[in-house]
């Protein structure tokens, strides 16, 4: 039951992104900000301990929880280190978001010398 919830929890949060990407007509690049920045207002509504009880992982892999990670992230800086945590940035939660980014474009990498795009189509 759990991974139920975890895909209902992790569907949702992608459909919500999906429609905006669609009926906005806003770009890919756009949209993912939309949704990191819906991500930050999640956690700082404090509904974001509601949503990760009821789907865990479903949401902080999304990119939605990219962005809760970030704000996470800078606010504990910040309040570890002052307002110099803005740029140190060593919180756990930021440095996780750092690590998703890297795989993201690790692979995107890997599959584009894979698979490159035919350009005589």
């Amino acid at each position: 039951m759990e991974l139920v919830k975890i895909f209902i929890a992790g569907g949702l949060f992608c459909m919500c992104g999906e429609i905006v990407w669609a009926k906005t007509g806003l770009g890919v690049v756009k949209t993912l900000i939309v949704c990191i920045a819906a991500g930050v207002v999640i956690d700082v509504a404090g509904i974001l301990g509601p949503i990760i009880g009821f789907g865990q992982e479903g949401f902080t892999v999304t990119i939605y929880g990219a962005g809760a990670s970030i704000f996470d992230g800078v606010m504990g800086s910040v309040k570890d280190h002052g307002l110099t945590g803005v740029i140190r940035l060593t919180n756990f939660y930021f440095l996780r978001f750092a690590g998703l980014i890297a795989c993201t474009m690790t692979m995107a990498a890997v599959l584009g010398f894979l698979y490159p795009e035919d350009k005589g189509k």
